[in-house]
């Protein structure tokens, strides 16, 4: 079974999202977006996600 973080910081987990997207682009040219949601779904808490779900908290990254 996976660990739960409870004090994890927003800033890091969509940087590591950012981060997970971008090396995506390069290794395999995986657009951004595509990359950003593979990212979240790597480490999202729960593991089952709407698509709504998914939007809300992936796009933070974009912003940034």
């Amino acid at each position: 079974m996976g660990r739960r973080r409870e004090n994890v910081d927003q800033a890091d987990v969509l940087g590591w999202v950012e981060q997970t997207a971008k090396y995506l682009r390069d290794q395999d040219r995986m657009p951004l977006i595509a990359g950003r949601i593979f990212g979240w779904l790597m480490i999202c808490d729960p593991t089952e996600q709407t698509a709504a779900q998914i939007a809300a908290r992936s796009a933070p990254a974009v912003r940034r």
